[in-house]
């Protein structure tokens, strides 16, 4: 397919002629023009809208973006940005990640930035991720005749950051998390640690907090009351008796520290909205993040009192440590949902070079070249979560790190190898497991033995991963 069927039609009706563009795949209109060769103010895109008179496709250019107070001013409409997700459903004979700005095509009314009418060509998305189409100026104005014209755009600061264009080119002297956390910021609403999370946060800091107290929390979402509850009544713990309440749960059988980690790591996530299913969906992200913890817990009891590891502490460090690809899939819907779709098709080929196919260029492929860690470490940051879950979250993918927390970073990379190698989960920085093991003062034999019995939880505990991101 190059050209999607109803705009084919909708072209033809008008007799609007235009040439197809052939490039190689490309996931993101700042790829697709990149790959294509073509200028950003030559690249039409489309922003969607809505308001309560229904879904309005803003047309403009790819070198800029749509100033909402600006578009209230010329439409008189109160307009909200609306998700790529949401409107789909119009565009079934295209592709997710090309869907053509000519919102006519499929029923939809579109206002234009009259400053594209002053290019000589112009070139749009045609429902292919291999191919645009390209439309002389007086054949453009023919494809819009049903769009109303508004002063709306500005310049998108979003092409170059200058703060991650310095780290990707190596000059970390001259970046900070805060210069990282403040650009994202100022580009996108970053999720809020959830209120549930947060009084979880503060309890485990109160040294005066008891289990009433941490019960009393968790009981103001039910959600999260049931998971404790499934959770204290799993085979993972075997109790034999009646659980009938969380503070049973938290007193008899879990303990404060552990309901209180797995509660505020179930909390936290709903920040995010991701999909269930699909090798980087919920489903597959909890069942590792609950094997890791658990898994990073078991050494931490077993490890020599020299290394100075918290088993709670490793718990918590384990569970969080993936949350920045929770923030990339929040940010960056669209490319995470091709991505995760290109993962299911291609399970032998390295996320990695997955990740390049879809992030292209542009703003989500430059946030991408710092790596999710970083930006898990980032947003973890500024939720002020304890400092060796921060380091372990921003530095996994260090092959070579030492420094602050190292001994719990070093554990969340061990426990990462052992359940990449056995089936579980991606690795971005294998390390050698007999190293590690010496270096928390087990023999290789002992450290096999500790990883073997505790992946003997592996289907317990993904039935608890399943039921979370149900």
């Amino acid at each position: 397919m190059a050209v999607a069927q109803r705009l084919k039609r909708y072209l033809e009706n008008l007799q609007v002629q235009y040439d197809i563009v052939h490039h190689e795949r490309a996931y993101t209109a700042e790829h697709a023009a990149t790959s294509a060769h073509v200028a950003a103010d030559q690249m039409v895109v489309a922003t969607p809208l809505i308001d309560r008179n229904g879904v309005l496709f803003a047309l403009h250019s790819l070198a800029n973006e749509v100033d909402m107070e600006k578009m209230a001013q010329s439409t008189g409409r109160r307009l909200q940005l609306l998700a790529v997700e949401q409107i789909e459903r119009f565009f079934r004979d295209c592709e997710v990640s090309a869907i053509p700005a000519i919102g006519a095509a499929y029923g939809l009314k579109m206002v234009v930035d009259p400053s594209l009418f002053q290019q000589p060509q112009l070139f749009v998305r045609c429902g292919s991720t291999e191919a645009l189409i390209k439309l002389e100026n007086a054949e453009f104005r023919m494809a819009l005749v049903q769009a109303t014209e508004a002063d709306f755009v500005k310049w998108s600061a979003t092409r170059v950051p200058a703060a991650v264009t310095s780290l990707k080119h190596g000059h970390h002297q001259d970046v900070t998390w805060e210069d990282i956390a403040d650009r994202l910021q100022q580009l996108y609403t970053l999720p809020p640690m959830p209120t549930i999370a947060v009084r979880i946060l503060h309890l485990v800091s109160d040294p005066e907090s008891e289990i009433s107290d941490l019960a009393r929390v968790i009981e103001q979402d039910p959600s999260l009351a049931a998971q404790i509850l499934r959770y204290a009544r799993s085979a993972l713990f075997n109790f034999p008796g009646e659980i009938n309440s969380v503070q049973d749960a938290v007193n008899i059988v879990l303990g404060f520290e552990r309901v209180a980690n797995i509660a505020m790591g179930i909390a936290s996530a709903k920040a995010f909205n991701i999909p269930q299913n699909g090798p980087l969906g919920m489903d597959r992200f909890w069942q590792h993040s609950l094997m890791c913890s658990f898994l990073c817990q078991q050494f931490a009891l077993q490890v020599s009192r020299e290394a100075n590891v918290d088993p709670g502490l490793a718990y918590l460090c384990g569970l969080l440590h993936n949350f920045g690809w929770l923030l990339m899939g929040h940010l960056f819907a669209p490319e995470f949902k091709s991505l995760n779709q290109l993962a299911f098709e291609q399970p032998d080929t390295p996320i990695h070079v997955l990740e390049r196919q879809v992030f292209g260029m542009g703003w989500a492929q430059d946030v991408m070249a710092i790596g999710h860690g970083t930006l898990g470490g980032m947003l973890l940051k500024m939720w002020n979560l304890p400092d060796a879950v921060v380091k372990c979250a921003a530095m996994h993918q260090a092959t070579s790190y030492q420094g602050d927390q190292d001994q719990y970073v070093h554990l969340v990379r061990l426990c990462n190898t052992i359940l990449h190698n056995n089936g579980i989960g991606e690795l971005d920085a294998p390390c050698h497991l007999e190293s590690v093991f010496l270096r928390f003062g087990l023999s290789v034999d002992r450290g096999l033995e500790i990883a073997k019995e505790a992946l003997k939880s592996t289907e317990e505990l993904g039935q608890f991963a399943r039921s979370i991101a149900a």
